[in-house]
């Protein structure tokens, strides 16, 4: 009865510096030491409800769930588990899961690319939270790269007529998916100074290996003075992070990320 008080109160105190973020990390690195690396990742949980603890070889297994409202007040329920082994002073946490949570927008971005599996614990998870993310985001960069030349100009031409310049192109979309709300600029030229520029939707939707014809007219560029033009096209940059959510991923990338 005496080692699970013991181990109890440990885990009181844990909870006690989580819900409260202006506790300094002395005390809980003293009971779950790995939290010096991801002290700031933990999140503010309510009372734990011990539903099992058991012996599981040399270690105690505990088994609990935390109920909280959240900042918008919505109810939160946890499933939490802690793995608890003998120190030279009493009990420590060595490991724990269901504390931390990567972002929500990455999805299955994780283990899909092999960061973390279904069974990665937190004090894992909080080792490479950070770069993780920092993988994710920089993938989505190096789609956003690719995502305007993505869509490419089968033709167009243009001309001044009665001094305002107008024409047509047609695109096409070498885009592994479909795109929205992809946009066209025109930038006019006498010799190198610009002089007008015009944008515009060049399509409302454009599946994967179509194409599409628009016109423009670009009132309010002096055609009399425009001789050359170009014409570029941007895609909306939340398509970067859906691409980087729905590529193909053989599962060890975010290994070959982290040896670079």
């Amino acid at each position: 009865m005496t080692r699970f008080f013991t181990i109890f109160s440990v885990l009181l105190t844990i909870v006690s510096l989580v819900s409260c973020k202006s506790s300094i990390t002395k005390a809980s690195v003293k009971y779950y030491p790995a939290t010096k690396d991801f002290y700031s990742l933990l999140p503010q949980i309510g009372e734990i409800e011990i539903t099992e603890a058991k012996e599981v070889d040399d270690n105690i297994v505990i088994v609990g769930q935390s109920s909280y409202y959240d900042k918008k007040s919505v109810f939160i329920q946890q499933n939490l588990t802690f793995w608890v082994k003998k120190a030279e002073n009493g009990f420590v946490i060595f490991d724990s899961k269901g504390l931390l949570e990567l972002p929500k927008e990455l999805k299955d971005f994780p283990y899909r690319v092999g960061a973390i599996d279904k069974h990665s614990k937190d004090v894992t998870i909080g080792k490479y939270y950070n770069r993780i993310i920092g993988f994710f985001y920089y993938e989505c960069f190096k789609k956003s790269n690719l995502l305007n030349s993505g869509i490419k100009k089968i033709s167009w031409s243009w001309e001044a007529d009665w001094g305002t310049p107008n024409g047509n192109c047609t695109i096409k979309n070498e885009l592994p998916f479909t795109v929205k709300d992809v946009k066209y600029k025109i930038t006019y030229f006498n010799g190198d100074d610009i002089v007008g520029s015009d944008d515009g939707t060049a399509a409302y939707s454009l599946d994967s290996g179509s194409l599409k014809s628009f016109t423009f007219y670009s009132s309010g560029v002096n055609g009399y003075r425009a001789r050359t033009a170009r014409i570029e096209f941007e895609v909306p940059e939340r398509f970067a992070i859906e691409w980087v959510l729905n590529e193909n991923y053989e599962g060890n990338e975010f290994k070959k990320y982290i040896e670079d």
